[in-house]
């Protein structure tokens, strides 16, 4: 499964997190490589799971969303948080840069 699990905006900057797991060995690999190239930071990297994250611009990290979802099959989980504008409403206390 490949899951994005929340996308954050402040003024300066946008923050994309994934989670992808239950992925085939082959396909772990490719998309390590696919992700990596886009820029995303690892938190953690398994035989068959990853957790990551890009920070950025907003409308290169929107644009890398999108791409994401029309072509490397990944959706939104049901616990999905999107904030735009000014003020950011999270799970987390504070939203800390990696």
């Amino acid at each position: 499964m490949r899951n994005f699990t929340q996308f954050l905006r402040d003024e300066k900057e946008t923050r994309l997190n994934i989670h992808a797991f239950d992925l085939e060995k082959k396909e772990g690999e490719e998309l390590f490589e696919i992700l990596e190239n886009m820029g995303f930071n690892f938190l953690y990297v398994d035989a068959d799971s990853m957790l990551a994250f890009l920070i950025g611009e907003y409308s290169r990290v929107k644009g890398i969303l999108k791409k994401l979802e029309k072509y490397y099959g990944f959706t939104w989980t049901k616990d999905k948080l999107m904030f735009e504008n000014k003020a950011i409403i999270k799970k987390q206390e504070n939203f800390k840069k990696f």
